[in-house]
């Protein structure tokens, strides 16, 4: 089945390891680090920005996340753009190697160049983070103020940490973008690279850590681990160790796995290892290949014991290019339906189940090659063969008889000219 099988290979518990495969760029997190060059931070000091960035930027999995590097001083370049090759090795070398350029502090048209990248490499579905490490307040302040670009960074919905190196800075004139528990006050460029080398990060940052990707990191995930398997809850793809994936445990598929508990023991059900069953499981059944019909049985799917009457509902949906011409959409409700396809192709197939305000959905895939006709009609089509092969043996015939009147009359005209 479709859905179940992707979303475990996405959320198997994996160790964070250097990658060198180049990720598509809507993975599920998209984190850009803003980094100033400007002339109040230093050549040393610039030198402590980039280890600390490369240390953070090395440890992510790859497999779940992109990154881009922005330089600004006066201006902004990509480093890394979030649509190169992602690699702990290519970023880390896109941070090591850059140059110190000295100059202004234009935090602005970081900021656009970031949102830039996020317009055309990221998906609408991804996680957007902008990291900002930064000694000073943006510059010129007529021409670079921040705070009008609010709307278009929630418009985004991109989340804006910052990292804020010394005495200097005016939280005011950055905290208008984003909340002030987002910012947060370093002593200096060497302190975060002290930060960064034992592997650990600020406690401000450690969404960007949410490995197990159950969007409800909080301050005591940092510190929890519920099965005591040696893993943080906070990248433990199965923090109660019952079995199911953290992800899966979400069983009013509200999005958030804090309001589940089925067993009202008052513990959240991804942190209950004594309740393992989901309330609701849908069974879409096999993937198939069928002619012009099926059966589509919901019947293995599972409801438990003392909850309302349950209700099926079946999306079926056509794979098709663009330009090409396809069957709309279109739902079918009940436990057992039958679909009667009018077009060959490959259809998926969804089965939500609901009951009680749980959900849960299951897809299989369809391939229609065909379509079935009667006897009867299989008959009508031979006679009409039939008739048309006959058709086509007397034309052949008289075709045949008019290349050799047309052979008699070039003879006949050949003799004459001679004569």
């Amino acid at each position: 089945m479709l859905s179940r099988a992707l979303c475990f290979f996405l959320l198997l518990p994996i160790s964070i390891a250097v990658s060198s495969q180049s990720y598509a760029s809507d993975a599920r997190a998209n984190i850009i680090f803003l980094m100033d060059a400007s002339g109040s931070v230093g050549e040393e000091a610039f030198e402590d920005e980039k280890r600390f960035v490369a240390n953070l930027a090395s440890s992510f999995d790859y497999r779940k996340v992109n990154v881009g590097i922005v330089r600004f001083s006066t201006g902004a370049d990509i480093l890394h753009s979030l649509g190169d090759t992602q690699s702990a090795i290519a970023v880390e070398a896109a941070v090591l190697g850059a140059s110190y350029t000295k100059g202004s502090t234009f935090t602005r048209t970081a900021l656009q160049t970031a949102m830039k990248q996020f317009d055309t490499y990221s998906g609408d579905e991804s996680m957007r983070f902008v990291v900002l490490v930064s000694d000073g307040n943006p510059y010129p302040s007529n021409t670079q103020d921040v705070c009008d670009l609010k709307d278009d960074l929630n418009d985004r919905s991109i989340t804006t940490l910052g990292l804020l190196v010394g005495d200097n800075i005016n939280l005011q004139k950055l905290s208008c973008i984003t909340d002030y528990e987002k910012l947060i006050p370093v002593k200096d460029f060497g302190a975060l690279v002290d930060i960064s080398s034992d592997g650990s990060i600020p406690s401000g940052l450690a969404v960007l850590r949410d490995f197990d990707l159950d969007s409800v990191l909080n301050k005591d995930e940092l510190l929890i681990d519920t099965d005591n398997d040696g893993l943080p809850n906070y990248i433990d793809s199965d923090d109660d160790g019952d079995g199911v994936l953290t992800f899966e445990e979400d069983y009013n598929a509200n999005g958030n796995l804090n309001d589940d508990d089925t067993d009202r023991d008052g513990i959240a059900e991804y942190l209950d290892a004594e309740v393992t069953e989901p309330m609701v499981t849908a069974n879409a059944g096999p993937d198939q290949i069928v002619l012009d019909q099926v059966q589509l049985d919901g019947s293995a799917s599972t409801v438990l014991s003392g909850l309302e009457t349950a209700s099926f509902t079946w999306l079926i949906e056509q794979s098709c290019a663009d330009g090409d011409y396809c069957e709309a959409p279109f739902e079918l409700v009940g436990q057992a339906v039958t679909v009667d396809f009018v077009m060959q192709g490959h259809y998926t197939v969804t089965l939500t189940v609901e009951s009680d305000g749980y959900s849960h959905s299951d897809s299989a895939a369809l391939a229609v090659y065909g379509m079935a006709y009667s006897p009867e009609y299989v008959a009508q089509l031979k006679k009409k063969l039939k008739k048309s092969r006959s058709k086509v043996k007397a034309l052949r015939e008289k075709i045949k008889k008019l290349k050799a009147r047309i052979q008699d009359l070039k003879s006949r005209l050949h003799d004459a000219l001679a004569d």
